[in-house]
């Protein structure tokens, strides 16, 4: 054998040596980045939330929150009905508080008035029986049968 076919051979067996070992190095790196991807994105994971995901939108109609909207719907309108009564009640103590308290004062200027013309009378009516009784001691006192 000469010189240039062992060269050609050992060429050769380099290239192809050359070859596996690019190709296995490949595969690892392949390897590595499959694994590093798979803790980044479980595809297993993923598909099973895409399943929940499908799950949920097509249940809708039949979860917890297709009961509730009624009782949504009437505890608002209960609310709304208790505002509506706070606002006309609100309203009605307002109109309490303006109005016109003259008509009030005058009956107890009036009734002011009455007092006072009865205290006059009973004053008056004690002094005639005060004197009544001043009478009646000295009737007594001056021995008189009827006193």
């Amino acid at each position: 054998m000469k010189v240039e076919e062992i060269a050609t051979w050992v060429g050769l067996f380099t290239a192809v040596a050359g070859s596996a070992i690019n190709y296995g190095i490949t595969e690892n790196k392949v390897a590595n980045l499959e694994s590093k991807m798979d803790e980044l994105y479980n595809v297993t994971e993923i598909r099973t939330m895409e399943k929940r995901l499908t799950t949920l939108e097509v249940t809708q109609e039949n979860s917890d929150l297709s009961r509730l909207a009624p009782v949504i719907a009437t505890i608002e309108g209960q609310i709304n009905h208790v505002e509506a009564t706070v606002k006309r009640l609100e309203s009605s103590v307002i109109e309490v508080q303006n109005n016109d308290d003259g008509e009030i004062s005058n009956d107890v200027r009036i009734n002011q008035s009455r007092i006072s013309a009865i205290k006059i009378e009973i004053d008056f009516v004690k002094s005639k029986v005060d004197r009544i009784n001043q009478k009646l001691d000295r009737l007594r006192d001056k021995g008189n049968p009827l006193g």
